[in-house]
């Protein structure tokens, strides 16, 4: 009995040695993100054509170098169809530039990645927008050991207060979608102009 005992207790100790070392090389292998993605507005099922947005999303796991760090970099193009003046007064398209991140927005800025099956990542981020509004992108990745960027599925919202109807309005973001080559494609726009800052003398 005595020797029972002595070989379980040896067993209990060695089994944190044995899977430790397994929990640390998981660690090591957790990836990061780095995707990209190219959407349109829609609003009660209504598109909106005349703007494109383009996400780009990084994200470090804290388990991969010790700290967490997650960013979204986005740019609105503006007035596909010069539909109406732009910056300056010209009839073209502009663009409008963002950046986001957890070390700016703090604890409202939430990332978290999961791993949903053998071949995709679930990646989930919430921005918060001003007080009242939030803008969520949920990312299923292919899989790729250490870096995702292959984009599977997308999905996007904005829910944001309005003082105007003095209700919660909810817009969503549908990916672009093509045959294009390796996540990239060719978008038609009906603008032949760019609205850019200049000086003029």
């Amino acid at each position: 009995m005595y020797q029972k005992n002595k070989l379980l207790r040896f067993l209990v100790l060695l089994l944190p040695l044995l899977f430790g070392s397994n929990v640390s090389a998981q660690k090591k292998e957790l990836p990061s993100v780095n995707a990209y993605i190219t959407t349109q507005q829609s609003e009660d099922g209504v598109i909106d054509k005349d703007r494109l947005f383009i996400f780009y999303f990084s994200y470090i796991p804290k388990e991969l170098y010790g700290f967490e760090s997650c960013s979204i970099q986005s740019i609105t193009i503006n007035n596909l169809t010069c539909s109406s003046n732009s910056l300056g007064g010209i009839r073209g398209t502009w663009f409008k530039p963002e950046y986001s991140s957890k070390e700016e927005s703090g604890e409202k800025f939430k990332c978290s990645l999961r791993k949903i099956d053998a071949n995709r990542w679930e990646f989930i981020v919430e921005d918060p927008i001003d007080v009242s509004g939030k803008l969520s992108h949920r990312l299923i990745l292919k899989d790729n050991k250490l870096r995702l960027s292959e984009l599977i599925d997308y999905s996007g919202n904005l829910s944001k207060y309005s003082t105007i109807t003095k209700k919660t309005e909810t817009v969503n973001y549908k990916p672009i979608i093509s045959n294009g080559y390796e996540n990239w494609s060719a978008y038609d726009v009906k603008c032949n102009k760019i609205a850019i800052p200049v000086i003029v003398k």
